[in-house]
């Protein structure tokens, strides 16, 4: 059975700027990388995908 993941909203370093993403889930490729998946909250909402070994520093959850 896979775990729910909630709507997280969380912020991040990625590519040398901070993202605030609603994150919807987790996944591991075929490649064997670890992807947070979720809505960019800066792009107006767009669905993307971030490898978790390119996030640099912590991952912070975002005050609801």
């Amino acid at each position: 059975m896979k775990p729910e993941i909630p709507n997280v909203p969380v912020t991040f370093a990625y590519e040398h700027r901070y993202r605030r993403v609603n994150v919807e889930n987790v996944i591991k490729t075929k490649k064997k990388y670890w992807v947070i998946v979720g809505r960019d909250l800066d792009r107006g909402g767009a669905y993307r995908s971030f490898r978790v070994d390119r996030i640099q520093g912590k991952i912070r959850i975002l005050n609801a």
